[in-house]
């Protein structure tokens, strides 16, 4: 986890930006987003587990300082571009494939 934030980190400056987007896939404990929050970059992320899901919430929102906005409506949708830490709920990601026509032909096999 230090060895990928100090990675992330060494790009930031590399690339001389002020901040960075991140998008997190299966967080864990959510450590690693709270070290990139607390060193000024966006964190978006996804996981699965619902426990942990809760927990990085809570970690997140206390680096954070504000409300963090999930991806599960069109209200919530329109306050993302300024939101440092967003959460996608799992089942909102995979429905942003739903439209490809290979997600339409698996469905019809399987």
């Amino acid at each position: 986890m230090t060895g990928l934030f100090h990675v992330i980190d060494a790009l930031k400056n590399i690339y001389e930006r002020d901040n960075l987007t991140v998008f997190e896939v299966g967080l864990g404990s959510g450590y690693l987003g709270a070290m990139l929050v607390a060193n000024k970059c966006r964190n978006i992320s996804i996981d699965n587990a619902q426990a942990l899901y809760l927990w990085q919430n809570r970690l997140l929102a206390s680096l954070a300082g504000e409300n963090i906005p999930e991806w599960t409506n069109e209200q919530n949708e329109t306050k993302m571009p300024g939101a440092r830490v967003m959460r996608v709920p799992r089942w909102k990601y995979v429905r942003l494939y739903d439209h490809l026509p290979l997600n339409r032909s698996l469905r019809s096999h399987g």
